[in-house]
């Protein structure tokens, strides 16, 4: 995969000035003194799905699945911070190590599918889904350490109801040689307000390819390329600690897949 992610990172005069009158050598200054934070959690919950096949004919399968949100809480999750020696006075004791509370939720979902056979050897399907993104609007994390409270304030998302759709098909060349391609859309939920380097998400538009041999009823082998493009996203931001970064995004995905199965 090709990540190519061009910003522009600019900070506040005030923060400019601090950086002129603390002996910080110009640490303040642009990326001459990044730090890193990072976050770890382990949590239970627990959702439920709810599925339907129905085959009105019989070349034909319909399909519905309908997967619920989940809510995620967290107490004790850890946060680890590396931040520069000459930058620690600066934060009065914040960005040291502690536990953080959080909570958050993954979006429910259904999904649609309908897949036809044409003869023995042709077939083809469509598939649709739709994801409740708008529930996951904003980020609260919550940490333990007093002297950070200042910087505790909400990550917004705001996203926004998403849906994808997928045509593939399948023809058989012969008893073990089988073809495969498909297109799909996959539109984002994320918004240009909200967007940053974290989730640089845009539209996507998918190419597939495969091909799959079976070289007996218990063993067969299967192989696929997937091309991804994805729309170029605007970055405009304003961190927790007062950073400002602005630019675009840019990204596509290339992937190879190999499976080998064997039925006993």
């Amino acid at each position: 995969m090709e990540n190519r992610r061009h910003a522009i990172d600019r900070r506040k005069l005030d923060r400019a000035a601090l950086a002129l009158a603390a002996p910080t050598n110009g640490a303040l200054l642009p990326q001459e003194a990044d730090g890193q934070a990072t976050l770890h959690a382990v949590d239970w919950a627990f959702g439920f799905g709810l599925g339907l096949l129905w085959k009105p004919t019989s070349n034909d399968r319909v399909g519905v699945n309908f997967h619920s949100q989940i809510d995620h809480s967290v107490d004790d999750a850890k946060a680890t911070f590396l931040i520069p020696s000459n930058l620690v006075p600066l934060f009065g004791g914040a960005f040291t190590n502690t536990t953080a509370a959080a909570k958050l939720n993954t979006p429910w979902f259904v999904t649609g599918s309908w897949w036809h056979t044409v003869d023995e050897r042709l077939s083809f399907g469509v598939d649709t889904t739709y994801t409740h993104w708008s529930s996951f609007d904003q980020l609260v994390l919550t940490y333990k350490n007093p002297a950070q409270a200042q910087f505790n304030a909400p990550s917004y998302f705001n996203y926004k109801n998403s849906w994808s759709a997928e045509i593939g098909a399948d023809y058989k060349l012969d008893n073990q040689w089988t073809l495969r391609a498909g297109v799909g859309f996959d539109k984002t939920p994320t918004v240009d307000s909200t967007r940053d380097p974290r989730v640089p998400d845009g539209d996507r538009k998918a190419l597939a390819f495969g091909v799959g041999y079976k070289m007996s009823e218990q063993l067969r082998f299967d192989a696929g390329y997937y091309h991804l493009w994805v729309d170029d996203g605007n970055i405009n931001v304003t961190a927790a600690t007062f950073d400002h970064l602005a630019g675009k995004t840019k990204n596509d995905d290339n992937t190879f897949a190999f499976s080998v199965q064997y039925r006993f």
